[in-house]
């Protein structure tokens, strides 16, 4: 059985049964351009087992994987978290950080 990725650390998208099933903030990495995508989930392990197989493809995220493909998309737990109005807020800061890059 694989080791449980710990926040901070980047692991394979396809690997997402190693994700915990809690809220959070997660960054979506494509190792082709190096392109980050940012979201919050109350199930993170959950979000990116759908990132893996996108149904939405008019989503920015499910276009990027159904372009190159899950195999090239690493995914990072920023933090955990069960309080939704506070992850929202959350995540405007993420996506404001990593835009700023």
């Amino acid at each position: 059985m694989l080791p449980k990725a710990e926040v901070g650390q980047w692991v394979p998208l396809l690997d997402c049964r190693r994700l915990p099933k809690a809220g959070g903030l997660y960054v979506l990495r494509c190792t082709v351009n190096g392109k980050l995508y940012a979201g919050k989930s109350m199930d993170v392990q959950r979000r990116a087992y759908k990132h893996c197989r996108p149904e939405q493809f008019n989503a920015l995220v499910s276009r990027a994987v159904l372009a190159h493909g899950a195999a090239a998309f690493e995914i990072m737990i920023h933090c955990l978290g069960e309080d939704e109005p506070a992850l929202l807020v959350a995540e405007i800061d993420l996506i404001a950080a990593l835009a700023s890059r």
